[in-house]
């Protein structure tokens, strides 16, 4: 059982809801904090680290952005170490190629043709957004 799951949004919550779920383990007393983002999300990561080492296992979900690699974005952020209950999922790229990834079933589940979802979501550019 996790006590604590925190996301850098709240897409993450439904996808950690849904992992647990799968995982078929117990989130009646889960806590769900989303944070607002990448950088609060790592900001904060430390605090999460700690409290996992008191109070049991805290899941983190974040994507991996434009770092290298999870191993190097874990270090970076949490340089004295990771608790082994401060169980870090770490998304290549964004949690959205995840989703993306099950091309058929997406597809199915929009009712659109899976040559309109891509072959290799983790590899795709994300749009900047103007207003």
């Amino acid at each position: 059982m996790f006590t604590l799951v925190v996301t850098e949004g709240l897409l993450e919550i439904t996808a950690g809801e849904r992992l647990l779920d799968v995982l078929e383990i117990d989130r009646t007393f889960t806590r769900f904090i989303p944070k607002g983002g990448w950088d609060a999300f790592w900001r904060d990561a430390p605090r999460y680290n700690a409290a996992a080492r008191q109070s049991g296992p805290v899941l983190g979900l974040a994507d991996l952005e434009q770092e290298p690699c999870p191993s190097g974005l874990i270090a970076k952020h949490l340089p004295h170490g990771r608790e082994a209950a401060f169980v870090l999922r770490i998304a290549e790229r964004m949690l959205e190629s995840w989703l993306l990834a099950d091309r058929r079933a997406l597809a199915n589940f929009l009712h659109v043709a899976a040559k309109h979802i891509p072959e290799h979501p983790e590899v795709e550019q994300i749009p900047s957004l103007r207003w």
